[in-house]
């Protein structure tokens, strides 16, 4: 199959649900040490939430990828 920006923004959604991505990555063994106790902001939600919102300003075409880029 072909992964989609429609696909990515799916998935972007299902990873919003876990909850603030810090405390979903501080669960994966060796990722809180290679963090560094960063901050509690939620900066890759953040980010996240901008990519989600610059997809919802793209036609179905976009998303599917179905258009032309020469």
């Amino acid at each position: 199959g072909v992964f989609t920006l429609r696909d990515m923004y799916e998935q972007f959604e299902n990873v919003m649900k876990l909850g603030p991505l810090n405390k979903v990555m501080a669960m994966i063994p060796g990722i809180p040490q290679i963090m560094g106790g960063a901050s509690g902001e939620d900066d890759g939600g953040n980010r996240l939430k901008r990519f989600m919102y610059m997809m919802d300003s793209m036609t179905d075409d976009e998303l599917d990828g179905c258009v032309d880029l020469d």
